[in-house]
């Protein structure tokens, strides 16, 4: 394929983790499908992006850097991946906003956005009853930088 000359704004090849590899591997130890942080792999933007299918019950969110926050807003998305009926989540998610006594869990089982406001910290997120792959998405603005506050 002929490149562009807009070749630098493209990358072909987003999609990485355990669908590209001979056998799938814990939630905990695969990269997102898609990840996009500012400095890969688009040298320069200033998106944060994050896709991830969720295939079985899991936690994710539970290491040192959890529960965070940035100085970035950050959207949260899940979306059901039955085309018949997009609403049903095809799981139950449990995710945690706050900390101390503000610390609060959002429950769902269908798709939904959540809106995480810079300084808000969030996780872990938990997966429940998960019967068939689930999309999750991760986007925010940032100076192209992710870094992590606890």
């Amino acid at each position: 394929m002929a490149e562009s000359r807009y070749e630098k704004y493209v990358c072909r090849h987003p999609l990485q983790g355990p669908f590209f590899q001979e056998k799938l591997v814990p939630f905990e130890t695969q990269p997102p499908l898609i990840f996009s942080n500012g400095n890969e792999p688009i040298k320069g933007a200033n998106q944060f992006v994050e896709v991830i299918w969720i295939w079985a019950p899991c936690v994710s969110g539970t290491g040192p850097n959890s529960p965070h926050y940035h100085t970035f807003d950050e959207m949260f998305i899940w979306v059901g991946s039955d085309p018949k009926n997009p609403n049903d989540l095809g799981a139950e998610v449990e995710f945690w906003l706050g900390t101390g006594a503000d610390r609060d869990k959002v429950t769902f089982n269908t798709s939904t956005l959540v809106l995480v406001p810079k300084g808000l910290h969030h996780l872990p997120i938990e997966y429940k009853k998960v019967t068939r792959p689930v999309v999750h998405m991760t986007i925010g603005i940032n100076s192209g930088e992710h870094k992590l506050y606890t």
